[in-house]
């Protein structure tokens, strides 16, 4: 039962991937599982599917955030993690997707949005808070205003990535600002 529930919500989590909420079809995702529609009904009507999708994917970030904190990396390697992990946000939602969850389901945006301003911006903070005092970090930093511009860029690639980029070149340019980002906070007398 649970694994057919989880084989639903990741058939609808590759359609809004494709297609955007907008789209959604419940008859494509009971093909997709193999089942009828009936049987999907039976887990889930449509609001319920997107706030399983959601609320998945939601549960898994701050499972990863959790772990991040509790290995006890040196401040470089936990912010190491989690900006790859900022450069996999860009194919867990396209920008059809967001901005389907922006207009039509602003419940569901809103624990997106309440992710990355609370949890992930937190976790920046204190990470560069954290490197600045034990000298890894450039004194001096603005520590809150640094993140803001951060997370920002990222999700704007995410929701509004240039024209010419795919998702694959979108992730790839958030790498390469990733690796920019940390060489630019780092303090030259122990960078490596």
């Amino acid at each position: 039962m649970e694994e057919l529930r989880h084989k639903i919500v990741s058939c609808a989590h590759a359609r809004f991937l494709n297609g955007g909420i907008k789209w959604l079809n419940l008859d494509c995702i009971a093909s997709d599982c193999g089942i009828s529609k009936k049987t999907l009904n039976q887990h889930f009507n449509r609001n319920q599917l997107i706030d399983a999708v959601i609320g998945n994917k939601i549960q898994t970030y701050h499972q990863f955030l959790f772990k991040t904190e509790k290995d006890q990396l040196d401040t470089v390697e936990g912010l190491t993690r989690v900006l790859r992990f900022t450069a996999t946000l860009s194919s867990d939602f396209s920008d059809i997707f967001l901005r389907d969850l922006r207009k039509h389901y602003q419940k569901n945006w809103l624990m997106i949005d309440n992710f990355i301003t609370g949890s992930l911006k937190e976790f920046f903070v204190a990470n560069l808070t954290g490197g600045i005092t034990s000298g890894i970090y450039r004194k001096g930093m603005d520590v809150v205003l640094l993140t803001e511009i951060y997370l920002n860029t990222v999700f704007m690639l995410i929701v509004r990535p240039p024209r010419q980029l795919n998702a694959a070149q979108g992730e790839r340019s958030i790498r390469e600002m990733n690796d920019n980002f940390l060489a630019g906070i780092m303090n030259i007398h122990t960078a490596k």
